[in-house]
C-alpha cells in the first residue's frame, strides 16, 4: 500500500494527488508559476526541495486550485475594473475562496495560516517597482487587514499600515473599514468581492474628489494611531459608532473630541503628531523607512496616481507566491520538471506486423494463464465446517472429524503494468518498430487475464513551447489497437517521463504496481531519472527497464534491467521481465 508521507514529501506526486482530489490540473515545469484559469503550473524546481519549498508549493496549489474551482472568471471579464478596483477586489476574492476551500477540505487552513505568516507577520516594504507612493499605505493596510481576520499575528503590521493611512488622509480608513467589515459578514461570490471593490475604489474617489475641493488648509478628523484598537470587536464598535454620528463639520464627535482636548492633541493628527511639522518635515523625506507626507497638496497628488493606475500596487499573496516559487526555478540537470501529457502522430501496423503481433501474444498469454491458473481459481480444503463431503465420510470410522469442505482462497494477480516506450531519434534503424511491436503483443497477452490492466506510452511526443510530453498510446483498460507505428525523434527525457507515468499509477486501485521502461540510450538528465526512479520504489512499485544495445538502463536499474544486443531478443527479454513481475511473491509463483 502507498504511504501517504511518501506522497506528501514529493512535490510531483502531492501536486498530482492535490490535483486529482480538487479536480484540477497540475502541471510542473519551465520558469514561471500562473494559472490559465484551468490548469495550475509550477516551475521547474530543485531536486531536493526542503520544506519550506514544499510548503510555498503546496500553497500555491491549494491557492489556485480555490480560484478555480470558486472564481466567476466569466463576470470578472465583463466586469469594468480599475487597476485599483481589480487589485482590492483580487484581496477580497483570495479571502472568500481560499474559506470556500477549506469548507470541503479542512486541512488547507493550515497550510494558509502557514503561508499569511510567512508573507505578511513582519512589516516588510513591498515591491514597488521602485516607486515610493505614500499613498500605498491604504492598499497595504487593506490587505494586512483581510489577513488579520485569519492571523493573529498579522495585526501589529496592520495597525503600523492604518496608522501610516491616517496621518495621510484622516477619517478615510473609518469608511473603508466600514465596508470591509461588511465584506467579512456577507461576501458569498465574485460579484459580492467585486461590489466591494468598486464601493471602496468609490471611496477613495470620494477623498481625491473632496480634498481638491477643500484645498490644502481644510481641517479633517482624525482617527490617530493611539485610538487604533488591536481586538477587531472593539474598533468595529468604534467604527460603526463614528460612523453613525459623523457630523457634516468634519469635527471629531464626542468622546473622541474630548479625549484629545484633555491630552492637549491636535484634532487632525496622531498623538505622535501632535507638533506643527518643520518645513524639513514637509518635505516628503523618508523618515525610519516611511514617508510621512504632511502637506496635503503632496498627499492629494499621491491619491490621484494610485487611482489613475501610474502606481505599481503592491503584492497579494498569490503574487508573492508566484515570485518565491519563481525565484528557486533552477536550470539544467538540477531542475525538477514533469512531463505532460501531448499526442504523437501513430499509424496502424501493417498487416504482416499485426500477425507477428498475435503469434507472439497468443503464445505468452497461453502461457501467464497457465501459471496464474491457481492462483485465480477458488479451491476448497478439508476442515471440520463447511460443505458437507460425501466422498469423506469414511473417514468418521477412524474418528477424522474433517469430513467438510471449507473454501479456501488464494490471492489472484491484481497490477497495473505501464509500459514506456522511448522513442527518441536515436531509435532509428527498425529499433522502435520492433519495440513497438512487442508492446502490441504483451498488451493483447495481457487484456483477457482477469486483474490486470495494462496500457502503453510513448516519449518524447510532439514538442510543446516549455514542457515535456508523453502521449498515451493504449490506456489502462482499452482495448488494444495496432496505431502504434510511429516515428523517432527528440530527445530521452526519461526523468520526466517517469514522473508522468508515476503520477498515473499512484491513482490507480491496483494493489500491486509496474512500470517497464524500453530505451536505448543515457537519458538527459541521469540525476532527474535516478529521484524519480527512487521515489517511485518508496512507493512501493516496481521498476524494470529493457536497454535496446546500451547498458545505460543497467546503470539505472542493476537488479531489474536486462540488456539486449541484437533486436530479435527484444520480445523475449520482455515477456521474461514481464512474467516475473506479474507471479513474483503469489503462492507456487515462479518463473
Amino acid at each position: 500500500m502507498i504511504q501517504t508521507r511518501h506522497v506528501m514529501r514529493s512535490l510531483p506526486l502531492l501536486a498530482s494527488a492535490l490535483g486529482d482530489q480538487y479536480g484540477v490540473k497540475v502541471e510542473i515545469g519551465g520558469r514561471q508559476a500562473f494559472t490559465d484559469g484551468k490548469t495550475v503550473h509550477l516551475p521547474s524546481l530543485p531536486l531536493d526541495c526542503d520544506a519550506t519549498l514544499l510548503g510555498l508549493a503546496r500553497g500555491m496549489l491549494d491557492h489556485e486550485a480555490a480560484h478555480i474551482r470558486e472564481t466567476d472568471f466569466e463576470l470578472l471579464r465583463s466586469w469594468p475594473l480599475s487597476k485599483v478596483s481589480k487589485h482590492v477586489w483580487n484581496i477580497l476574492e483570495d479571502w472568500r475562496v481560499e474559506h470556500q476551500l477549506t469548507k470541503i477540505f479542512p486541512g488547507c487552513r493550515r497550510n494558509f495560516d502557514w503561508l499569511i505568516k510567512q508573507f505578511f507577520t513582519e512589516q516588510k516594504e513591498q515591491a514597488r517597482a521602485g516607486d515610493t507612493n505614500p499613498a500605498l499605505a491604504i492598499m497595504n493596510a487593506i490587505l494586512l487587514t483581510v489577513r488579520a481576520w485569519d492571523v493573529a499575528a498579522v495585526i501589529p503590521a496592520r495597525d503600523q499600515e492604518i496608522r501610516e493611512a491616517e496621518v495621510l488622509y484622516p477619517g478615510l480608513w473609518l469608511k473603508i473599514m466600514a465596508v470591509l467589515e461588511r465584506t467579512k459578514m456577507s461576501c458569498r461570490s465574485t460579484r459580492d468581492a467585486l461590489d466591494s471593490a468598486d464601493a471602496i475604489t468609490a471611496l477613495l474617489r470620494a477623498e481625491l474628489r473632496q480634498a481638491e475641493i477643500s484645498g490644502d488648509h481644510a481641517e479633517r478628523p482624525s482617527f490617530g494611531g493611539g485610538d487604533i484598537q488591536g481586538d477587531s470587536v472593539s474598533r468595529t464598535q468604534a467604527i460603526r459608532k463614528q460612523a453613525d454620528s459623523q457630523p457634516q463639520s468634519g469635527r471629531m464627535p464626542g468622546n473622541e473630541a474630548n479625549a484629545a482636548s484633555e491630552t492637549g492633541q491636535c484634532l487632525s493628527c496622531p498623538e505622535s503628531e501632535a507638533s506643527d511639522p518643520s518645513p524639513d518635515d514637509q518635505s516628503g523625506q523618508w523618515k525610519g523607512g516611511k514617508q510621512r507626507v504632511e502637506n496635503r497638496t503632496q498627499a492629494r497628488q499621491a491619491l490621484r496616481k494610485l487611482l489613475d493606475g501610474s502606481t505599481p500596487l503592491p503584492l497579494d499573496m498569490g503574487e508573492q507566491l508566484k515570485d518565491a516559487l519563481a525565484a528557486h526555478a533552477p536550470t539544467g540537470a538540477d531542475a525538477l520538471s514533469v512531463a505532460v501529457t501531448g499526442s504523437k502522430s501513430c499509424l496502424p501496423l501493417s498487416q504482416a506486423d499485426m500477425d507477428r503481433s498475435k503469434l507472439a501474444s497468443v503464445a505468452l498469454r497461453t502461457r501467464l494463464q497457465r501459471l496464474l491458473q491457481a492462483t485465480q481459481l477458488m479451491r476448497f480444503r478439508a476442515g471440520r465446517r463447511g460443505k458437507l463431503a460425501p466422498a469423506r465420510l469414511h473417514r468418521l470410522a477412524v474418528s477424522d472429524p474433517h469430513v467438510f469442505l471449507a473454501p479456501e482462497v488464494r490471492p489472484a494477480v491484481n497490477t497495473a503494468v505501464h509500459i514506456l516506450l522511448d522513442t527518441s531519434g536515436s531509435m532509428h534503424n527498425g529499433k522502435l518498430e520492433l519495440a513497438a511491436l512487442a508492446c502490441h503483443a504483451v498488451v493483447c497477452a495481457l487484456y483477457p487475464i482477469k486483474g490486470v490492466q495494462a496500457a502503453v506510452s510513448a516519449f518524447p511526443a510532439e514538442p510543446r513551447q516549455g514542457s515535456v510530453t508523453v502521449a498515451p498510446l493504449i490506456r489502462f483498460g482499452e482495448r488494444p489497437h495496432g496505431r502504434l507505428s510511429m516515428r523517432a525523434v527528440g530527445g530521452t527525457p526519461l526523468g520526466e517521463a517517469i514522473w508522468w507515468a508515476v503520477q498515473r499509477l499512484l491513482l490507480r486501485m491496483e494493489e500491486r504496481k509496474c512500470l517497464l521502461i524500453l530505451t536505448d540510450g543515457e537519458p538527459d538528465s541521469v540525476p532527474a531519472a535516478r529521484q524519480a526512479i527512487n521515489t517511485a520504489r518508496s512507493l512501493g512499485m516496481e521498476i524494470h527497464g529493457i536497454g535496446i544495445q546500451s547498458r545505460a538502463i543497467a546503470e539505472l536499474l542493476p537488479d531489474s534491467s536486462l540488456t539486449i544486443s541484437h533486436l530479435n531478443e527484444l520480445a523475449p527479454a520482455m515477456f521474461r521481465l514481464l512474467q516475473g513481475a506479474l507471479l513474483r511473491g503469489l503462492p507456487g509463483g515462479s518463473v
